[in-house]
């Protein structure tokens, strides 16, 4: 009892002091961007706006602003221009117009990220106690409550830490799927990997790391070992695509399945190391004109443009 009560104290006291962060900060760089993209986003069902980042951490941000009631002035049409990046015209235009509410606005918006912050402390405490205890999990849930940079970051509606959290979380539930195999555990372990890719973009390298992961685990179960008792079950191949495969259908559903399984020669990339080697200020393709350039690719358009833009 004595731990639960610790372990609820310090979550509480974790929100609290994020929240309060959240309320007396002025707002970073680009929250008015993030904000004004996920008013767009749940609006008009359209995700052109900071496509360099997917759109479910901003999307959760606008759901309190909308219900609050904004000033909607701001709004108009953008010329689809992957080198312009308008939400930033649009997120100072959303302030002007909203002046002596802008700032309890963006408190609204980051107030209803906080559940983030804390999937990630629940995680990080239960995935340490699983491993060596109790006081392990406190350890590592102290670590998370009181680190200046999820502190920081988490008072934002920004979607570094969020990112961090789900991310974590689905690398828990991975694990114990590979642990103690299960078809639950394959639907939970794809509904992580989806929700991890739409926070942010830099998850795509579990699409590398986890099919890995898997290999190494499954080499090690199946190694000969007199002294261990034979296992009755081990994460299969199967699972693993699966895993991947739901995780690609949450992302898709993400954006509303709006122009997925696009074939590969039909983007106009920005990137040099997808526009093969244009001069920059001019878009092209390295796939067009290749046998492969008819692949549906398997992802939204504008989660695949936005990994283009960032580059």
């Amino acid at each position: 009892m004595y731990r639960r009560l610790t372990v609820a104290g310090l979550l509480i006291f974790h929100i609290l002091l994020v929240g309060w962060i959240a309320l007396c900060k002025s707002p970073v760089v680009d929250e008015a961007p993030h904000l004004v993209a996920g008013i767009i986003h749940c609006k008009f069902g359209t995700f052109d706006l900071y496509r360099v980042n997917p759109p479910l951490v901003r999307s959760v941000a606008a759901l309190p602003v909308l219900l609050a009631g904004i000033e909607t002035d701001w709004m108009g049409g953008w010329a689809d221009n992957p080198f312009a990046r308008p939400e930033f015209l649009l997120g100072r235009r959303l302030l002007e117009v909203n002046p002596e509410r802008c700032f309890w606005l963006v408190t609204l918006a980051r107030w209803a990220c906080l559940p983030f912050t804390l999937l990630g402390a629940i995680i990080c405490y239960l995935w340490a106690r699983d491993l060596y205890g109790t006081n392990a999990g406190l350890v590592a849930l102290l670590l998370w409550c009181f680190d200046p940079n999820l502190m920081g970051w988490s008072a934002t509606l920004c979607p570094d830490a969020p990112a961090a959290s789900v991310g974590v979380f689905a690398a828990y539930v991975y694990w114990r799927w590979l642990r103690q195999p299960s078809w639950g555990g394959i639907w939970l372990a794809g509904l992580a990997f989806g929700m991890a890719l739409l926070t942010k973009s830099t998850w795509l390298v579990l699409f590398g790391i986890w099919p890995a992961v898997w290999l190494i685990w499954y080499l090690i179960q199946r190694r000969p070992d007199e002294q261990a008792k034979p296992r009755s079950t081990s994460p299969s191949g199967i699972g693993v695509v699966m895993i991947l495969l739901i995780g690609l259908y949450v992302v898709n559903a993400g954006y509303g399945f709006a122009n997925c399984l696009r074939p590969l020669g039909n983007f106009s990339f920005i990137s040099g190391a997808l526009a093969g080697g244009q001069p920059f200020g001019q878009v092209g393709n390295r796939f067009r004109g290749k046998w492969f350039e008819i692949i549906p690719v398997p992802l939204p358009a504008d989660f695949v443009i936005g990994v283009d833009v960032q580059r």
